[in-house]
């Protein structure tokens, strides 16, 4: 869910602030390098980076290129295992970027357990409740700073409810109030490829062509 979750976190974050990220799936060194270099920093509030890994050390380069105030782990799954090895690699590439946030991380709490070793400042984002998912999209209660939102999205999956907050927990952090993060995550629109609802006289398709991982795909079906 990187690029996901780096799309809602760029569209709430937008309602209030002036935001870059990087561009469709590009989360690389050089992907990094060319929405740096392609714009003028002066003209934003927040850089949104999206960084990937297939080995030890990649997340630590992109780090040292791009060192993050907050991050966030959007989750751990068996994936990239020809170049990782382990699942256990996996979860020491993801906690690389660990040692380079300056503020805080938020963690999905599917995961969270996972990196207690880590001295960072963590918060687990376990603020989404009673999610309720149908054809038309997916609506669950969000609970942060002691408040409670009942947010509805076209977002379809349970999946969505949870990078949603993912994202919701970074705005709040950076003091976007829960009504300005409501609103502006039922304003999100369909991710492409990512079970994205084309709708074609009364066919419905649904396209998950970016879909890489067994965890995606399960909540996808």
């Amino acid at each position: 869910g990187k690029t996901s979750t780096k799309q809602i976190l760029s569209s709430i974050l937008s309602k209030k602030f002036r935001v870059l990220s990087t561009p469709r799936s590009h989360n690389t060194p050089l992907g990094l390098a060319l929405a740096i270099n392609n714009n003028d920093l002066n003209d934003f509030d927040i850089f949104v980076a999206e960084m990937g890994a297939r080995h030890l050390g990649d997340i630590e380069e992109l780090c040292q290129i791009c060192p993050p105030d907050y991050s966030v782990i959007t989750g751990i799954c068996p994936q990239h295992l020809e170049s990782f090895g382990s699942i256990e690699n996996v979860i020491k590439a993801k906690s690389e970027i660990l040692n380079y946030t300056k503020e805080e991380a938020v963690i999905a709490s599917d995961c969270f357990a996972l990196f207690s070793a880590s001295p960072c400042k963590k918060l687990s984002a376990d603020c989404v409740t009673d999610i309720v998912c149908n054809c038309d999209g997916t609506s669950f209660n969000l609970n942060l700073g002691g408040e409670s939102v009942r947010i509805t999205t076209k977002l379809l999956g349970k999946h969505s409810a949870e990078n949603i907050a993912l994202a919701a927990a970074v705005a709040f952090k950076l003091g976007m109030t829960l009504p300005e993060i409501k609103q502006a995550a039922e304003e999100l629109d369909y991710i492409g490829h990512r079970l994205q609802l084309i709708k074609s006289g009364d066919i419905n398709i649904l396209d998950d062509g970016y879909n890489s991982n067994v965890k995606g795909a399960a909540a996808a079906l």
